[in-house]
């Protein structure tokens, strides 16, 4: 059967509530995009890795930490910690005092530290945290060619990097947003941001994958009828793009197919992390 023929079979299923389709099969020969050339994460050595964001993140750890477990195909090798909470906004973590920007971080380090009894202590954060309400509500970044905004969301995110890097942390990586509808041109634009950070040269600081395009070409197949939301299978692709950022060449697709594979109950997961958030700027 030829490819052609095979899309027009998996297409269906996605447009009729079916989230159980890698997102590579909508996509056009030759347009998966590429993984990472090198992974420094899944080295087979335990590891534990926290996420900061606000609730676009409530879910999708815990797929990833399914994802990973496959992965190691042994559990509690590689560790997610969730410290996501609804109103974790840089722009509030960046209107705090030092004192009260480096305790608060510390405290949610120490967190993630005691709930992971018997595991090693926190040597990633995955930050998908957005930039809006730096410089106005919007963000700060209007263009391609706003190097202004740039540099002013890229102060923000490097103070952020900087007081977990104190912490004990060994690598930041920042992702990019996922699409929002309405957010537009900021949101998008906040990899201009993550783009100037990078250039300051810092090697504890690292970019992670666009979630902002990812799921902007799934839209609005991967969200909720409020078009707002991600739905399960907008989760589950965020959840991939985390892994195979992560896995980078050693990414198997076998572990990929059981995530799109496996049901979920969303609201549940949600509502775990929204009643055990305490990270509250």
């Amino acid at each position: 059967m030829s490819r052609r023929t095979l899309l027009a079979f998996v297409v269906l299923p996605i447009f009729s509530g079916c989230f159980r389709v890698r997102p590579e099969s909508l996509l056009p020969a030759g347009g998966a995009p590429s993984a990472a050339q090198v992974s420094e994460y899944l080295d087979g050595r335990a590891s534990s890795f926290i996420v900061l964001g606000d609730s676009s993140s409530f879910v999708w750890p815990a797929l990833l930490q399914d994802l990973l477990s496959t992965h190691a195909q042994v559990g509690g090798v590689y560790r997610v910690r969730n410290a996501a909470a609804a109103d974790a906004r840089v722009s509030a973590w960046s209107a705090e005092t030092e004192a009260a920007f480096r305790s608060r971080l510390a405290s949610v380090i120490a967190a993630e530290a005691r709930a992971s009894v018997g595991a090693p202590l926190p040597k990633f954060v995955l930050c998908q945290v957005s930039l809006r309400g730096v410089g106005d509500s919007r963000g700060p970044v209007k263009s391609e060619h706003d190097m202004v905004g740039a540099e002013m969301g890229a102060d923000a995110l490097e103070r952020l990097a900087r007081e977990l890097r104190q912490l004990g942390v060994e690598r930041i990586v920042f992702a990019t947003p996922p699409h929002e509808t309405g957010a537009d041109p900021e949101l998008g634009l906040e990899r201009v941001a993550i783009e100037r950070l990078l250039a300051r040269g810092h090697e504890f600081i690292a970019a992670g994958p666009d979630l902002n395009a990812a799921t902007r070409r799934y839209f609005p197949d991967a969200y909720d009828e409020d078009r707002v939301q991600l739905n399960e299978f907008g989760l589950k692709l965020v959840a991939e793009e985390w892994y195979r950022y992560l896995a980078g060449p050693e990414a198997r697709e076998d572990v990929v197919e059981a995530l799109y594979a496996q049901p979920y109950d969303v609201k549940a997961i949600e509502a775990a992390q929204l009643e055990r958030s305490g990270f509250r700027p």
